[in-house]
């Protein structure tokens, strides 16, 4: 997926995908930063309440955090 955006990356880009592909920036992130240091990924996380970060280690899931409302 990574390899995908790679036509995109002279504009600013938004891409959607699940969270296994880019928590922690690992997965897309990684392989972004990866190939290409020098431009700027931001990662945004969506949970569905604060419940669901219980036990995480919120410091570096990502750049911003989006807690849905119950």
């Amino acid at each position: 997926m990574a390899a995908s955006i790679k036509p995109f990356l002279d504009r600013t880009i938004l891409f959607c995908c699940g969270h296994f592909h880019s928590d922690y920036h690992q997965g897309i992130p990684y392989q972004l930063q990866k190939n290409h240091p020098d431009i700027k990924v931001a990662v945004v996380a969506f949970v569905s309440s604060a419940v669901e970060l219980n036990g995480k280690d919120t410091t570096r899931l990502a750049d911003f955090i989006w807690i849905g409302e119950d």
